[in-house]
């Protein structure tokens, strides 16, 4: 009976992914909890990329703690 909860799970997982063209290549199955955050990170690296400027990890840090404290967030994440 447990594996069958699951199997449902990971159908249901798959086939949400699948309609909405997220990568199903992720190992787990937890979704984020600060989607706006989120969108506006990946819309922000989007448009810096596609300027060809360089993003390294210290400056993607620096900006999902500004859109984190845009967006009204509270806490750590």
């Amino acid at each position: 009976v447990e594996i069958e909860k699951k199997n449902e799970s990971v159908m249901n997982y798959v086939s949400v992914m699948d309609k909405n063209n997220g990568n199903l290549d992720r190992k787990c199955m937890k979704m984020s909890t600060n989607d706006e955050v989120d969108k506006a990170l990946y819309l922000w690296f989007l448009q810096n990329r596609s300027l060809g400027q360089p993003i390294s990890g210290h400056l993607l840090c620096e900006r999902v703690l500004f859109f984190h404290e845009k967006f009204g967030r509270k806490g750590t994440f």
